[in-house]
């Protein structure tokens, strides 16, 4: 498993469930969050994408391969409205690729052509510069993340001697990693062996005492005793892995978070909503209507094969058949 990846080739693998050993969806884009400076989590486009969108927790992946991602079950991946925090973060509409890189003084770096993370915890790894940053060495161009002070929408402020600290590659950043990566462990400085000790001097021999006869005992018969328990019989049969099971369920279930009930939670979801309806229209533009789309008056609203456009899109929803026409879409092969 390699320690880190690039974000280009984590976009469009597939997600797989180890457990039904199926695919559960494609990776389409990621959550940053910008306190823990990592991805949070993957945004997932599956066929049905009518549903909403949905995503993955980084922290459900398994394992990052060249072929795809797994998971161990389906339900890892979840419908976005139920995760609020997750919501709020895609909301922000944090990018890394193609933000300004700042200095803490206001200086222009350049900006960031790619970047990568480490593959078991979604920590950011190294920023690439593009060609045309203001650089001395134009083959020193990954910023270290640790170097990294803020991520903000379009623009991400980096300490002031990042400069100094460019490398060469993200395999250098990986060598300088501080967070995310366990070092070899250092061989133990073996003690040097202590001198043995000088023998004492023997003492003179004493005289051996006049023996003594006394008769022996008669040893009084041993009485069978219990031997006390400890409350628990052994021979009773206790299925110990059920009993873990059984802890681990009680565990997730305490980290599952009610779903916010306060305005301000309803506003997400009308947002949530607003968001999914533009990259619905983005996915219908161009294509071709299946058949055609009639207005509850009778009279033709689109046409079978004509292109979907902004125009039919506002005529659809002006006669109340948007969700027919986007039910109604030819599927390119």
């Amino acid at each position: 498993m390699k320690l880190y990846r690039l974000s280009q080739e984590l976009k469009g693998l597939q997600i797989v469930s180890i457990e039904e050993g199926e695919q559960v969806g494609v990776v389409e884009d990621f959550i940053i969050d910008p306190i823990q400076k990592s991805i949070s989590s993957m945004v997932i486009k599956d066929d049905k994408w009518y549903t909403g969108a949905k995503m993955i927790a980084f922290s459900l992946i398994k394992n990052i391969g060249d072929f795809c991602i797994t998971t161990e079950n389906s339900s890892s991946v979840v419908p976005l409205g139920e995760m609020q925090e997750q919501a709020k973060l895609l909301e922000k509409g944090l990018s890394i690729v193609g933000a300004k890189i700042i200095t803490q003084e206001g200086e222009l770096i350049g900006e960031i052509k790619e970047y990568s993370i480490l593959a078991r915890t979604g920590k950011i790894l190294g920023m690439q510069l593009r060609s045309d940053a203001k650089l001395d060495s134009p083959d020193r161009n990954v910023i270290p993340a640790d170097y990294i002070e803020t991520i903000g929408k379009e623009i991400i402020i980096v300490k002031e001697d990042a400069l100094s600290a460019l490398c060469s590659s993200h395999e250098e950043a990986l060598a300088l990693a501080t967070d995310g990566v366990v070092p070899a462990p250092k061989p133990r400085p073996v003690a040097a062996p202590k001198p043995a000790p000088a023998p004492a001097p023997k003492p003179a021999p004493k005289p051996a005492p006049a023996p003594v006869f006394e008769p022996e005992p008669i040893p009084e018969p041993i009485e069978d005793e219990p031997v006390a328990g400890s409350g628990i019989d052994a021979s009773s049969d206790v299925d110990i892995e059920e009993l873990l099971d059984l802890d681990s369920a009680a565990e997730s279930a305490g980290l599952v978070e009610e779903p916010a009930s306060s305005d301000e939670g309803e506003e997400s979801k009308q947002s949530l909503s607003e968001i999914f309806e533009r990259r619905q229209i983005k996915y219908m533009l161009g294509k071709k209507v299946s058949k055609d789309v009639v207005g509850d008056d009778g009279s033709l609203v689109v046409g079978h094969g004509e292109t979907i456009t902004d125009s039919v899109v506002q005529k659809a929803k002006a006669s109340g058949k948007f969700l027919e026409l986007s039910m109604n879409i030819e599927i390119e092969d």
